[in-house]
């Protein structure tokens, strides 16, 4: 039988807490443990998670954190774990009851090590806020190195195989040796949060489910460690126009530090981000070519090199295929022909 743990992380959240504990103890199928790592807080937290241990219908362990943040909290928990099966688990949240069963029958259905879903955005009294976060507008199932690369399911709204971790080089799991050399990310060019390193792994070596159902309530109160996308429709847009060289530099260092980390795991894929950072550094050199040019320049540079870039090298194929997508193809001719970055 497959054994199932939530792994919560908890700092100073006796505010929210109880609605959290409430719909672990609340799901269809509940979890065979919960490991819970606190890491010093003194509002209250401690004594609810001692009395939720006391009533709790599945076992309960909370230990001490480390003090070094909220990624090696959650790491530090995960170690802990026994299940063959883990689900994290945000401390401010709410669970569906049909969360953990719905993820359970999608992984055992669909031979998946990762499965993540929907979750509606709600304020801090858990009104609805009229979008989901994460979104997946239908379920879908991506094997190794299918999809977008720079996508990072929301780590609360992730259920996945322990065995996706096993076998790396450094040793079973999120050994300390794997971990201290895990890679900038992306989103914070700072290391990698739990989540992120998780569906690093799951993206290189294993087959990934999203799920389009609401399973959770994503709560925003304004005090979150990582909160839903607040820039939408034209401001988005207009903030993506704004991005240039140096955005797409970091990203390329970004997917060769990807692919560095994982061939360094033992995992493989790192020709496959290597084109990818390949691929943004083309990018950034455009955008520097024509920068401040005259438009004649612009245009005799900057449009060749796309076309260039889009049937020579395939840059702007699908973002589902490690490409930077037909939008991106729109900002840069834009970019290119107004002179605007």
């Amino acid at each position: 039988m497959t054994t199932l743990s939530v792994v919560l992380a908890t700092f100073h959240g006796a505010r929210w807490l109880p609605d959290q504990l409430a719909s672990l103890a609340d799901q269809t199928r509940r979890p065979d443990e919960l490991v819970v790592s606190d890491d010093g807080s003194d509002d209250g937290t401690p004594e609810i998670l001692a009395d939720f241990a006391r009533r709790a219908p599945f076992d309960v362990r909370v230990l001490q954190g480390p003090r070094t943040g909220l990624a090696d909290n959650f790491r530090h928990a995960l170690t802990a774990s026994c299940g063959d099966v883990i689900a994290w688990c945000d401390q401010d949240d709410v669970w569906l009851p049909a969360k953990l069963a719905r993820c359970l029958d999608t992984l055992d259905e669909t031979g998946a090590d990762l499965v993540h879903h929907a979750a509606r955005v709600v304020d801090a009294d858990a009104e609805s806020l009229g979008f989901n976060h994460p979104d997946p507008r239908r379920t879908i199932c991506l094997e190794p190195l299918q999809g977008d690369p720079w996508h990072v399911p929301s780590g609360f709204a992730t259920v996945f195989r322990r065995s996706l971790l096993d076998g790396l080089r450094h040793g079973r799991g999120l050994d300390r040796a794997a971990w201290e050399t895990r890679p900038n990310s992306h989103q914070t060019l700072r290391r990698m949060n739990h989540d992120h390193v998780v569906s690093l792994v799951a993206f290189a070596r294993g087959r990934r489910c999203e799920l389009a159902e609401e399973l959770a309530l994503y709560r925003q109160h304004g005090a979150n460690a990582a909160g839903a996308p607040t820039v939408r429709g034209a401001a988005a847009w207009w903030g993506a126009l704004s991005i240039g060289a140096d955005e797409f530099a970091v990203r390329a260092a970004a997917a060769r530090g990807y692919g560095i980390w994982l061939q360094s795991a033992g995992i493989g894929s790192g020709a496959y981000f290597e084109r990818l950072a390949r691929r943004w550094e083309r990018r950034a050199e455009t955008y520097r070519d024509t920068d401040g040019a005259a438009l004649p320049v612009r245009v005799t540079r900057g449009l060749g090199a796309l076309a260039r870039r889009a049937t020579g090298h395939h840059d702007y194929t699908s973002t589902d295929r490690g490409g930077m997508g037909a939008a991106a193809l729109a900002k840069d001719a834009l970019a290119t022909v107004i002179g605007t970055h």
